[in-house]
């Protein structure tokens, strides 16, 4: 049995759970215990973070900026993050294996929400802690989340830190010009009395 990795504070977060749409998904942990590096069996040295949607979703994951880390003082040390159509239920977030494994792993990611009527019943979201990948052969801890039905809110609203770094680059969608542009018609037309 092993008793590290742990992990604690585990949810699961979405803006969005039409049928069909990309929402922005949020998976939060962390390593309830220090996993020290030096106790690891080389054999089973955890390096990768997998994540693994549920049948039906895919990333829409399509230019770097689409993942964003959404606690920079974390201590978890992520050096690189990726995926691949050809697996395209799971993103992989690679670990310095020169530090120890501690801190939130906080990060959100697009996901292509099934077609109505497609909803899996089996949804669930799955961390894995894994010694390789993108198979994860060697998996260290499974941990399965809860997902989210269509028309679902999540029982928690981001942090303002996480919510401006979410918005900061661009993933969720702005005002659209035309918005922006009557209001500021508006306004000017207000201060000149007209």
């Amino acid at each position: 049995v092993l008793d590290v990795p742990r992990l604690a504070n585990i949810r699961l977060w979405w803006n969005s759970a039409s049928a069909g749409a990309v929402s922005n998904v949020a998976v939060e942990f962390t390593f309830n215990a220090t996993l020290g590096r030096e106790e690891e069996d080389p054999g089973e040295r955890l390096r990768v973070i997998q994540i693994d949607a549920p049948p039906g979703f895919r990333m829409a994951v399509r230019k770097p900026q689409d993942v964003i880390l959404l606690d920079p003082r974390s201590e978890l040390r992520v050096t690189e993050w990726n995926w691949t159509g050809l697996l395209p239920r799971g993103l992989w977030f690679g670990l310095d294996t020169s530090v120890n494994a501690s801190g939130k792993f906080y990060y959100s990611f697009p996901v292509l929400l099934p077609a109505e009527g497609e909803m899996p019943f089996n949804n669930l979201w799955n961390i894995k802690l894994c010694a390789d990948s993108p198979f994860c052969q060697t998996e260290l801890l499974n941990v399965p989340i809860p997902g989210f039905f269509f028309g679902e809110q999540p029982g928690f609203q981001l942090s303002e830190e996480a919510y401006n770094a979410l918005i900061g680059n661009g993933a969720l969608h702005r005002s659209p010009p035309i918005a922006v542009w009557l209001c500021t018609s508006l306004l000017l037309a207000f201060a000149l009395g007209g």
